[in-house]
């Protein structure tokens, strides 16, 4: 389902905080190939905010809307830890880094997930917040960072959703701790993974199964689900089963709470066997007195995974077809524009 926005608002201005990030220095090499001075070193570990508003939503109102934004950050540099505060009429928050040289700091409307489905390579997520609070911090040991190119261009996608009796504004905040890229860095991606293969009779319950294996070599370290209002499970696990059904499985993730799911995070980060997969299950209670199918409002359903992994060059999307007519999957490799 596509949601139509016709007003149109602004951005909040971006804030650069001059604040330094705690990255090492000292024994550290630092790679000048893109910082190819002190200062531009010294410029690439800050940390950078946004603070984000949307328009007045009159009650039971819903919108996905985007914007893009620059940070003042002069040299290219590697993300270490994200934090973002998502506040009430806020269903969830996707900032992508985009390669597009052009800001647009009013909202547009937009598809869910707009930068994963039919995405270019030019823009990839960089943390994805359904929590009131959400903490991304890549590991140190070995030192893990997302790129940033200079004065990188992000892209914000917001799904708001009034649930009150009040008008209400959705706001956000979402801070960036950059650091210098050093020799022994590695990079870190998304595996974003999900099935559409959701139908759920009126006034029953239902569940939505995906099994996937992540890449050769991954090492995983933080992980989430994603369903909407009727969704009253979601985990993930590890087996080595054949299929969807497979019965050797341990839990790694569980969510009960669809509008504050946990963040599992895994230090050190978690290694699969060659013949182990993640096996996905969202269970639903329909409540109302329609089928229940897979859609982005909050009012249909989703069953999704998204882990962050290293070391990666690609982040990598897959969305299972109903009725087990095939998969849309893809691998996303950033290019930056000239």
């Amino acid at each position: 389902m596509l949601l139509t926005l016709v007003a149109r608002c602004s951005l909040a201005p971006l804030v650069s905080m001059d604040a330094a990030s705690d990255a090492r220095t000292g024994e550290d090499r630092v790679d000048l190939s893109d910082a190819t001075t002190a200062t531009d070193v010294e410029n690439a570990a800050q940390t950078y905010r946004v603070d984000l508003v949307t328009p007045e939503l009159a009650p039971g109102e819903e919108r996905t809307i985007c914007a893009v934004h620059k940070i003042a950050n002069r040299a290219g540099a590697m993300l270490r830890e994200a934090r973002v505060h998502i506040g009430n009429a806020s269903h969830h928050l996707i900032v992508y880094r985009t390669a597009t040289r052009q800001e647009s700091r009013e909202w547009t409307p937009c598809n869910g997930f707009s930068g994963l489905f039919g995405a270019t390579t030019s823009t990839l997520p960089v943390v994805a917040a359904q929590q009131e609070r959400t903490t991304l911090r890549l590991p140190s040991d070995p030192p893990v960072g997302i790129p940033m190119e200079a004065e990188q261009h992000l892209r914000f996608e917001f799904h708001v959703i009034n649930i009150s009796r009040e008008p209400a504004v959705a706001r956000a905040s979402v801070e960036l701790d950059l650091a210098p890229r050093t020799t022994d860095t590695r990079e870190a991606h998304i595996l974003f993974w999900g099935t559409a293969d959701i139908s759920v009779s009126p006034r029953a319950t239902g569940e939505a199964r995906l099994r996937r294996a992540p890449p050769e070599g991954a090492s995983l370290f933080s992980l989430s689900s994603h369903t909407h209002q009727f969704g009253t499970l979601a985990s993930v696990s590890i087996g080595r089963g054949a299929g969807v059904d497979a019965t050797d499985l341990r839990e790694v993730h569980r969510s009960t709470n669809w509008s504050d799911p946990p963040q599992t995070v895994f230090a050190p980060a978690l290694r699969l066997a060659a013949d182990e997969h993640l096996h996905l299950r969202c269970e639903y209670r329909n409540t109302s007195d329609r089928t229940l199918r897979f859609g982005e409002s909050a009012f249909e359903e989703m069953c999704f995974l998204w882990a962050y992994y290293y070391p990666a060059t690609q982040s990598q999307f897959c969305l299972e077809m109903p009725g087990g007519s095939g998969s849309a999957c893809g691998v996303l490799r950033y290019t930056p524009e000239e």
